[in-house]
């Protein structure tokens, strides 16, 4: 939309300073999606899950951590906030904590936590052990 609208103004005549109204407008927008966009593609890049009956894998070429089902203490969804009209309202990652304080992010691009949760082999962990945190820029620390 920022791209034709831009073109609209380009053939329509329109001066320098409407052209950069407008892309300044919609960079409110557009830029927070591409820096979610991308820390998202960057956290999941070559990482493969493997979802096991006791344990719980990620792997990257950065690091490998396994977690057993039985230790998982908590798991943390961080979305973006309900009923949002941005573009990255739809972005989320979970996190599964065990009790020595080991983690693994999943980002939605991996598994969705509908999808964690409805596989009968992660039906291990409590579901009183969800935590649901909202946040405008759900991005993966």
């Amino acid at each position: 939309m920022q791209i034709g609208i831009s073109i609209l103004i380009v053939f329509d005549g329109g001066g320098i300073g409407s052209l950069l109204v407008v892309n300044l407008f919609f960079s409110i927008f557009t830029i927070p999606g591409i820096i979610i966009h991308l820390n998202y593609l960057k956290n999941t890049r070559n990482a493969v899950l493997i979802l096991r009956y006791n344990t719980i894998s990620l792997t990257s070429s950065e690091k490998e951590i396994t977690l057993n089902t039985a230790d998982i203490t908590k798991v943390i969804l961080h979305e973006g906030p309900r009923g949002s009209r941005m573009p990255w309202w739809n972005y989320s990652w979970f996190e599964l904590i065990d009790k020595e304080g080991k983690s693994i992010k999943i980002g939605c691009y991996l598994l969705d936590i509908s999808g964690f949760w409805l596989d009968s082999l992660s039906r291990k962990v409590s579901s009183k052990n969800l935590v649901r945190e909202e946040s405008l820029f759900p991005i993966i620390k």
